[in-house]
């Protein structure tokens, strides 16, 4: 149930999103169901109405269809494995069928994959009033030699062909996936003031877990806010805002592919509906025997999707996300960009993400203000400066 604080928020947001679409004559639009006209970082070009250029767009989606089946992966599992239940017919390894496997009964316990052309990438379209569309690709990343360029050649999807511009400065939010318990107060000093003046004053990317939940909904909330002053001010670029997600933790995920396999478009567009999930939680607890599984729902103020996949599920997706994340930064640094890692809040997997940035030499900003793991680092720094100047 919403606040009273909450729905007053959502009404005057609302009443905003009403009086910039107004302003900008773009009731029609809104009426026919179409997408506003902002410029498209998402899709590779900005859009047109003009008949010219819908051969330059499909010359345009042919590249980039054609750059991600060239430079990116899938893993795929071959040999069916079954799990501790007899009976299931779930792949312990990748949890599909036994008919969606090239061996349906291995000899060992060992999972069996082989690598192909990353087929599923398209358009989100998110389920709303005022629908909203982000980029994504699901590819394999998983420490093998056959994955290690993921990262650089996600950049340059990134870049060249989702045509995002290249950043000055890359804030890398990290915190927790529940609910947040700093104040709202807190929020929007550190949020929506600070870390957004700093994206709009540096033309900077934000990255985030994806999720809808915890710190990456705060920010994403932040992004629409300061995306909808843009429209008011005329500016239709767009706030690059960036989920980098674990496939296997994804709700939905079978959903997703099976729109992209069934589409006879060159860049598939997938409508990403209501989830089972709760949408205030948006990172669900399920109980599968004695395993607490967790699956995310994506935002939808994301601009775009890195969905990595290590042919792992639930937790066990969320290792390969953690390293690619990290060596992206690194790679938005060998380019140029200034990259920070911002810790707010956290919870144990925020460790890993923490050191695992730190090892790659991107500096790491912790509000120790915030409360939970950034309060734990700060007084464990603390401690051991106090130690070392003994």
């Amino acid at each position: 149930m919403q606040s009273v604080d909450d729905a007053t928020r959502t009404n005057k947001l609302r009443r905003t999103v009403r009086r910039i679409i107004v302003a900008n004559n773009l009731s029609a639009l809104r009426r026919r169901g179409e997408d506003f006209p902002l410029t498209d970082v998402c899709g590779g070009h900005q859009p047109s109405s003009k008949n010219s250029a819908n051969s330059s767009h499909e010359v345009l989606d042919q590249r980039l269809a054609k750059f991600i089946s060239e430079k990116l992966l899938e893993k795929r599992c071959l040999a069916f494995q079954r799990g501790t239940c007899l009976n299931s017919n779930q792949c312990f390894f990748c949890k599909k069928p036994s008919e969606m496997h090239e061996i349906s009964e291995p000899s060992n316990a060992s999972a069996a994959y082989k690598y192909e052309p990353a087929k599923v990438f398209g358009r989100l379209k998110f389920a709303g009033r005022y629908a909203r569309t982000a980029s994504f690709v699901r590819f394999a990343f998983d420490g093998n030699i056959e994955t290690k360029d993921a990262p650089k050649n996600a950049l340059t999807l990134l870049c060249d062909y989702w045509r995002a511009p290249k950043p000055e400065v890359v804030l890398s939010v990290i915190g927790g996936y529940h609910n947040i318990r700093m104040s709202k107060e807190m929020q929007r000093k550190i949020v929506h003031e600070s870390i957004m003046n700093v994206i709009d004053s540096t033309n900077g990317w934000l990255i985030t877990t994806g999720n809808n939940s915890g710190i990456a909904e705060v920010i994403a909330k932040a992004v629409a806010e300061r995306q909808a002053m843009r429209l008011k001010n005329g500016d239709k670029g767009q706030i690059v805002c960036i989920g980098v997600a674990p496939w296997g933790n994804i709700e939905k995920r079978d959903e997703i592919e099976r729109a992209v396999c069934a589409s006879e478009e060159r860049i598939p567009r997938v409508i990403y509906g209501k989830t089972e999930a709760n949408s205030h939680t948006g990172h669900r607890a399920r109980n599968f025997g004695v395993l607490k599984v967790r699956q995310s729902v994506l935002n939808a103020d994301h601009t775009h999707f890195l969905l990595v996949d290590n042919g792992a599920q639930r937790e066990y997706a969320e290792p390969a996300a953690i390293e690619f994340r990290a060596d992206l930064e690194k790679e938005l640094t060998n380019n140029g960009a200034t990259v920070i890692t911002v810790l707010i809040e956290g919870g144990p997997t925020t460790v890993e993400q923490a050191f695992a940035s730190v090892a790659r030499g991107i500096p790491l900003i912790v509000l120790a203000g915030t409360g939970k793991v950034a309060k734990l680092i700060a007084t464990l720094k603390y401690c051991y400066d106090e130690c070392e100047n003994k």
